[in-house]
């Protein structure tokens, strides 16, 4: 082949090789990244998903076993079953409508809060006596007759020993709908008794829900879940007809999801792969088992691969047409370059041909001033110091010759094509245990000293030499002629002819045993270090004395978002900006050597939310590189937790408190209010016959009686009797709303007039002693247009408000301290899209109060107020009826010195309770 057609060919190559190579592996990368992110995605929804249902399934076994060991149902689930022995196991009548009037209400209130179907109590002989929904299983058995074997039969039987699960099945007696049942032990603990059996039943509507939300899916892509039989627990986003909840229950052989991903879920792994879907399609699906009780169900999250690889096709067309042009213009371009180089070449072949001849006196003429003439300028030079240049590399090669055989490493030339070695150092002798000679004497020694595990890697590497591909180094482990297994280093020289012909193969072989001993064990170490590091559930960051970031494990990576190749090398406090006021700590502890902790350090997140943290500081020095690793662990839950069983302890305690207390005061407060005002009656009323009568009979007229008393201040006394039982009568009924739920009537009533006639009724307080008047608050009302009416009690949502501005108004003016500064309400009505209830918003500018007084506000007797002049009941009382007897939501908004704001969110509609009475 011609220069010309080696060069055009070789540039082609040159150019085309790393274009075609970058474009391919771009292709690739790009492919793989984008079948990355669709697996990342569907996993993250998968995660997602998996979270909601544990968490609504960890919430519904709470609620059954709360539910459990409540005074009511234990207390209602014996008056039910009372009642139904006495109707002759009928429901129905008077003692019936007496406990569901007593006790139906609030378990109508739990299955509505949390969004049960229906709450049955069945007494110990399996008898239904009470379902909230009075559906027709209502006043069966569930051991015999119709319920025999249904799955709440079953749920009834293996819910006596503790908490149990009913996975969804068909229930007959309700036109074969799909339930799930939850059912739980009722013991009365004070007589010991077990009392029989409540069952919570839920429909797959729930549970939809959480799958169908389909936000980011695309037009394919669906989330379902799959129980242990291979049947849906969820309806499908595309075939809803034939495959939900209730429809494998018809035809459950057929319609079985009987895929990779659903075995794989059901077996306890998770995972992402391309699989057939149940509708007989290639998907990417991400699949995870969940667990409900003792059951495990698969969530599976899958789209359709054409629609996740749509754009990994339309790059491949892109990439075909830009590499057909560049192909073209890089062989024209080549080839103008070729010819420019191929003919002044010519002249200096057809010289060195006549050097080889033997005449050095030949001389090239080429008047380019590029690379090509210079080249033919030196050509001459060579000519004339040829005879010079053979005599030094005579002298080269004894010096060659002398380093080669002094060198530790082996150096050797092989002859190709018949693999005779033409040179071997004595090195030999170290690295192989043979001689020189017997090399020299035996060409295939060197296949006996490979070691077996590496001769089919040795075969290929000299299949490739023979043929002239000569890899320029390469290694492999040898058995030395004592037995001993070495690993060694080869870096290989292919030696070619004038023609291009291999001739021979120069190389070195280098012992590199120890290295490789040192390379293996520091490799298996610095694997085993980040397994335990990255598996740790906490964030272990590690810093140097200048608080440079020199460890960042997974957990950090999940938790703020940053990979370790971005954290590393910079400040921490840069890095995790919450951290700066630690640096101190952290500098602290390098420099003692001690360890720091700091306990339930709160932060706030990017959504403001605050959030708690144990962070501890390790210090430690490792060969003089001193530093510390900073462990850090988010107790968010944890502070919660405790928030709440210490609230709900404080809760609980309080309603048999008011009710005893309220009852121990009655009788005497009534006894002191009648007498006072018979005194008062019998003293001063002079129309009384009987006082006239008594007044004659001692010898002194009414009028006398009454001048010596108004004299002496007694009416002002008894008048102050009056008040102090008025005002003693007044704590004792808050403290029995707070203690028992009201049965008023419930009306529409638009929010706004409402608020409107309180602060009619405000304008009225006037505290001579605090020297304040509520007519010189200033008020700003933003209330929306159309607003919904509200069903409630008007009189109690009047006390809830009045309670609300009575005390933002003392507060605002005991905190005045200027006539700049007037006391202000701002009042605002808005109703809220998403949770369809009616806000209401009472903001004052008062003095505020700080975190710790705000988190106890809604607490029964806790007050701020000096001894005398409040008991503390008005706020829980308030937050008691807004919430237990409104169903509503009440908090509150406040920091020290910006005023304090109260929300009360009430529901605007409610449902229509049955009226016992009518059916009297």
């Amino acid at each position: 082949m011609k220069l010309g057609s080696k060069m055009l060919i070789a540039f082609l190559l040159i150019s085309l090789i790393p274009f075609i190579s970058v474009c391919v592996i771009a292709l690739v990368k790009s492919s793989n990244a984008l079948s990355k992110q669709a697996f990342s995605h569907l996993e993250s929804v998968r995660e997602v998903k998996k979270g909601q249902i544990e968490n609504f399934w960890a919430e519904r076994f709470g609620n059954v076993l709360v539910l459990s060991k409540s005074t009511t149902i234990v207390t209602g689930l014996s008056r039910f079953a009372g009642a139904f022995r006495a109707d002759d196991g009928k429901v129905g009548g008077a003692p019936y409508l007496y406990a569901q009037l007593k006790y139906g209400n609030a378990m109508e209130r739990f299955v509505n809060q949390y969004k049960f179907d229906d709450l049955y109590l069945a007494d110990k002989e399996g008898n239904i006596v009470f379902s909230v929904a009075h559906k027709p299983d209502e006043g069966q058995n569930v051991r015999t007759g119709k319920l025999k074997n249904s799955p709440l039969s079953k749920c009834f039987q293996n819910s006596m020993g503790g908490v149990f699960f009913q996975d969804f099945k068909p229930y007959a007696i309700c036109d074969n709908r799909c339930f799930a049942f939850l059912g739980a032990p009722v013991t009365d603990e004070f007589r010991n008794e077990f009392l029989g059996v409540v069952i919570l039943s839920l429909t797959p509507a729930p549970i939809n829900k959480i799958m169908l939300e389909r936000s980011g899916m695309g037009e394919t892509g669906e989330t379902y879940l799959v129980g242990s039989d291979m049947l849906m627990r969820s309806d499908t986003f595309l075939d809803s007809v034939n495959h939900s909840v209730k429809a494998p229950f018809i035809n459950a052989e057929k319609r079985k999801i009987d895929t990779q991903a659903s075995r794989e879920a059901i077996s306890g792994k998770s995972g992402r792969k391309i699989i057939t879907s149940y509708a007989g399609k290639e998907v990417l699906s991400a699949y995870s088992p969940v667990r409900v009780g003792d059951m495990k169900w698969a969530l599976i999250a899958e789209t359709e691969s054409s629609e996740a690889f749509e754009a990994v096709n339309s790059l491949l067309i892109t990439t075909c047409a830009v590499a057909i042009v560049s192909v073209l213009i890089i062989f024209f371009v080549s080839f103008l370059f070729a010819r420019s180089i191929v003919h002044p070449v010519t002249y200096l072949r057809d010289a060195m041909q006549q050097m080889r001849t033997g005449e050095l006196g030949g001389h090239v003429r080429i008047r380019s001033r590029d690379e090509i003439g210079d080249l033919a300028e030196s050509f001459n030079e060579m000519s004339k110091d040829r005879k010079l240049a053979e005599e030094a590399l005579r002298e080269s090669e004894e010096r060659y010759r002398r380093l080669t055989e002094n060198a530790r490493d082996m150096i050797y030339r092989m002859s190709l094509p018949d693999g005779r070695y033409e040179y071997v150092s004595p090195a030999s002798v170290d690295l192989f245990g043979y001689a020189p000679s017997e090399f020299y004497d035996s060409p295939m020694l060197i296949q006996k000293a490979i070691h077996p595990d590496w001769q089919q890697y040795f075969e290929e590497r000299w299949g490739r030499l023979v043929v002239g591909d000569m890899p320029p180094s390469y290694e492999y482990q040898i058995i030395h002629k004592s037995g001993e297994t070495r690993w060694l280093y080869q870096r290989n020289v292919l030696v070619s002819d004038d023609g291009g012909r291999s001739i021979a193969i120069e190389g070195i072989v280098t012992d590199d045993t120890e290295r490789k001993l040192t390379e293996e064990e520091l490799r298996h170490l610095r694997n085993y270090l980040s397994n335990i590091i990255n598996s740790m559930p906490s964030m272990l960051i590690g810093v140097d004395t200048k608080s440079k970031v020199t460890q960042w494990n997974k957990t950090a990576e999940q938790t703020t978002g940053i990979s370790a190749s971005v954290a590393q090398g910079k400040t921490l406090s840069d890095v995790l900006p919450r951290m700066a006021s630690e640096m101190g700590k952290i500098t602290e502890s390098i420099r003692t050597r001690e360890t720091r902790q700091g306990r339930k350090m709160p932060s706030i997140s990017e959504n403001g939310e605050t959030r708690y943290e144990d962070v501890t500081v390790y210090p430690l020095v490792v060969n003089g590189a001193e530093g510390a690793v900073i462990r850090i662990d988010d107790v968010t839950d944890k502070v919660r937790m405790e928030e709440m069983v210490v609230q709900n302890e404080k809760m609980l305690s309080v309603g048999g408190l008011a009710a005893g207390m309220a009852h121990e005061i009655n009788n005497p407060l009534a006894g002191m209010i009648q007498t006072a005002a018979n005194m008062a009656n019998r003293l001063t009323n002079a129309d009384i016959p009987a006082n006239m009568r008594a007044a004659e009979a001692a010898g002194v007229s009414m009028e006398s009686i009454r001048a010596f008393m108004e004299s002496r201040g007694i009416p002002r006394m008894i008048g102050t009797i009056n008040e102090s039982g008025r005002r003693v009568a007044d704590i004792v009924d808050n403290m029995l709303s707070f203690a028992r739920k009201g049965d008023a009537s419930v009306s529409s009533h638009d929010m706004a007039g409402l608020l409107d006639r309180t602060l009619e009724l405000a304008a009225t307080d006037y505290d001579l002693k605090k020297q304040y008047d509520f007519k010189t608050i200033g008020i700003m009302r933003e209330y929306e247009d159309n607003l919904p009416y509200v069903p409630c009690e008007g009189a109690k949502i009047q006390q809830v408000l009045l309670n609300i501005l009575r005390n933002g108004a003392q507060a605002m003016q005991e905190a005045r301290e200027d006539e700049k500064n007037k006391p202000r309400f701002i009042l605002r009505l808005a109703k809220e899209t998403e949770t369809g209830m009616l806000r209401v918003e009472i903001a004052d500018n008062g003095p505020g109060m700080d975190e710790a007084t705000r988190k106890r506000i809604f607490e029964p007797f806790f007050t701020t107020k000096p001894m005398g002049e409040g008991t503390g009941l008005g706020l829980s009382v308030s937050y008691f009826i807004i919430t237990e007897n409104h169903g509503g939501e009440m908090s509150v908004e406040s920091s020290p010195g910006k005023g304090t704001k109260f929300i009360i969110k009430l529901p605007v509609k409610k449902e229509i309770k049955r009226d016992f009475g009518e059916n009297r």
